[in-house]
């Protein structure tokens, strides 16, 4: 069977991650279990994609199913495999612009319509997309996805990493893009009452409102670090290297740091929002939002748990890597049969 990963994510770095780490957690099966995987996308795109995959321009004649959509033309002898991450401008509305919602509605349903099945990451996605595009809820399959710790990383030594940013361990790592809605400002409230060094990751540019990081690090407290945009391999290593991983979002479709911080073992303090508990890490400690206070003392719960030895969370790590694989090749399976049946 050959899969077509769409590997033009219109420069939203989670898309590529995304897509990345299926095609790391396919690599995993055994040869004559796993689909031929070819990408679309320019040479510097498929770069970081070299040994997972073939590189083409345009989808194969002989391609059985392309993943995601997004790209593609309305018809293709392909079955088509539709991508929700997430509903955040309906339910975070205030965060888009009316025209900025009305594109996104409009490209929803135009990539549902000749999809086979629209892949959504967990149950809270996929109640609030059966809500609001009640004629494609037939097609919604849940495919949670897991951090693919890659080869090789978990037997390097992390202390390079740490002397190029000019840390030491035992800091608490907050990796979030700083958009609104990843509620920096309330892990900045609380940083001073945690008595450790915050680290912070992730780009400082949110286009729906570009001051507002100047605005939000304008008194930035003296125990945050920002390092901005970094490279995954450090940022991996930045996770391993963390005496607890902070993730304070108000919404998430599914979020990448709860599996990147359970990939490795690490004790977590958790935003209580939906999708945080159906993801449920080993030993998350949950917090109000909104509250400072709340989100200190269950910084200071992680800090003071052991979490999960990193051998063993890897082991475990292998096993779900495993399951998320199977799930993915099974969905394509019945995405590809779906679409036999259509012709």
């Amino acid at each position: 069977m050959k899969v077509v990963l769409d590997l033009r994510a219109g420069g939203w770095l989670g898309g590529r991650y995304y897509l990345h780490n299926l095609a790391l957690a396919l690599s995993q099966l055994p040869p004559n279990q796993r689909p031929e995987l070819v990408g679309i996308a320019a040479a510097d795109e498929a770069a970081e994609f070299d040994g997972l995959l073939e590189p083409v321009r345009t989808i194969p004649e002989d391609a059985d199913v392309v993943f995601p959509n997004w790209n593609v033309p309305m018809r293709t002898r392909a079955a088509q495999l539709h991508w929700i991450p997430d509903l955040q401008h309906r339910r975070l509305r205030g965060t888009f612009s009316l025209a900025e919602r009305l594109k996104r509605e409009v490209a929803f349903v135009r990539f549902a319509l000749p999809a086979q099945r629209i892949v959504v990451s967990s149950d809270v996605v996929r109640r609030d997309a059966a809500r609001a595009y009640p004629l494609f809820a037939r097609k919604l399959r849940v495919l949670r996805f897991t951090t693919v710790v890659p080869p090789g990383l978990a037997e390097t030594d992390p202390f390079d990493v740490l002397a190029r940013y000019d840390l030491e361990p035992g800091y608490v790592f907050l990796p979030n893009q700083f958009w609104k809605h990843k509620n920096h400002s309330v892990a900045f409230a609380a940083a001073a009452r945690v008595g450790r060094t915050l680290v912070c990751t992730g780009s400082t540019e949110d286009h729906r409102d570009p001051t507002y990081f100047d605005r939000l690090t304008r008194d930035l407290p003296a125990n945050v670090r920002i390092l901005g945009l970094v490279p995954r391999h450090d940022y991996l290593q930045l996770v391993r290297s963390a005496a607890a991983v902070l993730q304070p979002s108000l919404f998430e479709g599914w979020s990448s740091i709860v599996e990147d911080a359970r990939a490795f073992g690490k004790p977590i303090a958790l935003s209580d929002i939906a999708v945080h508990r159906e993801q449920s890490p080993p030993g998350a400690q949950f917090f109000l939002p909104s509250d400072p206070s709340a989100l200190a003392a269950a910084a200071e719960r992680a800090l003071g748990s052991p979490g999960v030895p990193e051998a063993e969370a890897l082991t475990k790590q292998d096993v779900r890597v495993e399951a998320y694989a199977r799930a993915f090749v099974s969905l394509v399976q019945d995405a590809r049969l779906s679409g036999l049946r259509e012709r």
